[in-house]
Order: structure tokens, then C-alpha cells, then sequence
């Protein structure tokens, strides 16, 4: 609520005939992160980091409360994603780029076996009819 409060307040401050698109689309993220967006993503990624860990019971635990709390990989990845491609490449070692870039094969590997809550509702819909 605070971070579609904050978008609204960035978008209401813009200028349209003064700013461009880009410029719009920066002080919207800004607003976000201000708004708490940047504490969630790092949340989010360390998720990923317990969703894609060796242990079964762990990884089977961090699944089974975001898919209790209707959440799923899927939404923890869209934030998780957004903050990995905020880092600039010269700001980023080598050492980095290989942990964040294992981190998304892990991460897409269970996304490609997991369904998102949407989709499982809508699977279970489409059977009662």
C-alpha cells in the first residue's frame, strides 16, 4: 500500500510536458524504494538463496509457507530479478556475477516446475466446471 501510495505521489509531482517517459519511470522507482521496495527485494533474494539450497527440508519449507501465504517463487523472483539487474556491471565482481548468475538458473529451473498460485486457482476453476 505505501509503495502504490508513493507511486501515486511521484506521478502526481511529474510534469508530463516537462519530463519524458524515462525520467517518469526513475522517480516512480525512486519512489518505491523510498516506500520500502528496496528492503523487500533484498528480503526476496535471500528466499531465493534459501528456495534454491541443497537441503530438501529447507527448500521444501520456504515453498510450502509462500505457497501457504498465496505467494509464490514466481512473485518472490519478479523482486528478487529487479533488484540483481539494478547493479551496475562495473559495480559488480567477478565473484558476484557468478553467485547472482547461479542463482538464476537455480531459481528458473523451479520455476519451470512449480506452478504460481494464479495458475493452480485457475487450473482448480476450470476442473469444477
Amino acid at each position: 500500500a505505501a509503495v502504490e501510495a508513493a507511486e501515486v505521489a511521484a506521478a502526481r509531482e511529474s510534469d508530463a510536458e516537462e519530463e519524458d517517459e524515462a525520467d517518469a519511470e526513475e522517480r516512480a522507482y525512486l519512489a518505491r524504494m523510498e516506500a520500502g521496495s528496496y528492503t523487500l527485494q533484498l528480503v526476496d533474494v535471500c528466499l531465493c538463496y534459501a528456495a534454491t539450497a541443497k537441503n530438501k527440508q529447507l527448500r521444501q519449507q520456504v515453498l510450502h509457507g509462500l505457497y501457504e501465504d498465496g505467494f509464490s517463487l514466481h512473485d518472490i523472483w519478479a523482486n528478487a530479478f529487479d533488484h540483481i539487474k539494478s547493479f551496475g556491471i562495473d559495480t559488480v565482481d567477478a565473484v558476484q556475477r557468478k553467485q547472482t548468475e547461479e542463482l538464476g538458473k537455480e531459481v528458473e529451473k523451479l520455476l519451470q516446475k512449480y506452478t504460481t498460485v494464479k495458475e493452480e486457482g485457475a487450473d482448480a476453476e476450470a476442473e469444477q466446471e
